[in-house]
Formats: structure tokens, sequence, C-alpha cells
């Protein structure tokens, strides 16, 4: 097991505040019933209030994919907590945008890497376990979650309802140096500085066959972390992110062994 060591940087701005609502989320049953529409937290986690604008692209790039379609009612569970926006449409009935976004994510992993259902999987980033839900929803061999306390906790009582038997959870100073077949980050290696970024390339993506990273930095951390990444995968490809989600241009890096 390793440490984390480097910044996170939204701490300097939303960061503590958003950390201390998960803890009282968390804690009260009022708060967790409602938390996606909880201000404080949808500044960091916020794909369960996506516009419908965008929901409606999210929704026609699934519309015809019978793979999601014939397990739809499975996938919906993902909107019985939290209170999100619905967006009623002809193929789902009533269903988030935050379940849609997760449902296009799932999407592109199978366009990207094939046949998902025996990968061992872990996630940079938990937030409260949509993604996670999701892809377990689809079937994996495993799925492993790592994120600072807080989150986690939020994570696994979002996730204990649905009894998954094959998770595992990590807080940041107990980071497995493990190997999986595949490691996501929706947003979150973007908010490291480069003593993070460095850390999980180390501790975790290096040992990954494949990796998959929404991303929203341009900074000289984007040069960084793709210099680092070149000495363990042999394949290292930039698409632009879509449906965007933001007027600024976010990107998808994929990487392969």
């Amino acid at each position: 097991m390793k440490q984390f060591t480097g910044a996170w940087l939204p701490l300097e701005s939303i960061g503590n505040t958003f950390l201390h609502e998960c803890v009282k989320i968390v804690e009260s049953p009022e708060l967790f019933n409602t938390f996606k529409q909880n201000q404080i937290f949808r500044q960091v986690i916020g794909n369960d209030v996506l516009s419908k604008t965008i929901s409606d692209i999210l929704y026609k790039n699934i519309e015809t994919d019978s793979s999601i379609l014939d397990k739809i009612s499975t996938y919906k569970t993902n909107d019985i907590h939290g209170n999100p926006n619905l967006y009623n449409y002809p193929l789902t009935g009533d269903i988030s945008p935050g379940t849609l976004y997760f449902l296009n994510i799932l999407q592109s992993l199978k366009n990207q890497f094939g046949d998902i259902s025996n990968y061992d999987i872990i996630e940079i980033g938990s937030g409260y376990g949509g993604q996670a839900k999701i892809i377990l929803d689809s079937g994996v061999k495993s799925y492993s979650m790592i994120d600072v306390m807080p989150t986690l906790n939020l994570c696994k009582k979002y996730l204990s309802p649905f009894g998954y038997e094959n998770t595992n959870f990590y807080d940041i100073n107990t980071i497995p140096s493990n190997t999986y077949d595949l490691v996501i980050s929706n947003w979150c290696l973007s908010e490291f500085d480069e003593t993070g970024i460095l850390n999980y390339i180390e501790s975790v993506i290096r040992f990954c066959k494949n990796g998959y990273f929404l991303m929203n930095i341009w900074d000289s951390r984007k040069d960084f972390l793709l210099k680092n990444l070149k000495p363990y995968f042999n394949t290292i490809e930039e698409y632009p992110e879509y449906p965007k989600t933001h007027s600024n241009n976010n990107w998808l890096l994929v990487i392969k062994k």
C-alpha cells in the first residue's frame, strides 16, 4: 500500500467545504435523500443536473444501443437516491442526465476496449459511486475505487443497498499497487498538481493495462502527464470530449499497453 503525496488543487477553493458536506450527507438521511441537488456538492460533482440540452445528446447516443437498453431498468436504479433531475425519453422513461452520462462512458469504454466483462477495474476519484454502479451493473470481474475518506464513505453508503460483492474501497493513504485491466478517472486526475499526477502514475496507472481519463487540463501539467506516461504505454491517444459538458475544450485520454 502507498500513501498519496501531492496536492488536490480544489482544496484551494471549494475543496474543504465539499468534503465537510460529504460528511454531513453521510450522517443525515435528509441530506442523503437530496444530495444530488446540493449546491455545495454540485460545485465538484454535478453530472446529475446537467442541462436538458446535454441530456438530449446523451440520450441520442444510447437510444440505438440494445446492450444498454436491454438493461435500462437496472441502470435507472442509479436515480433512486439523491433526488437528481429527471427527463423523460421514449425508450428509457424518466432518467437523470447523470445516469445517461455514465452510460455514455460505459458505451465509450466498450468502443475503446471491447468486452470488459472480465476486467478488473480501478477508478481514481470515485465521487458518490455513480460511474461505479453503472459499470458494475453492466458486469465486470471487480471494481475498485480510490478517494479521500469523506467522499469514499459517501460512495460506500450509496452503493451498499445494491449488494455488490466485487467492490474494493481504498482511501488515499492505502493506495494498492495491484495490476488492473483498466484504470479510469472522470476529471479527477486533472485536479492534482504535478506531484499528485506522478504519484498516481507510479502507484496505480503504470500497473494497469489500459487507461481512460476525462481531462480538463491545458497548462504545463498536461505535457508533464503525457511525458510520464510514455515509458509505460505503447498507445497514448487524445480525443475531444463528446458531448461537450463545458465551454472549455475538455478532452479524453486513452492509453493502452
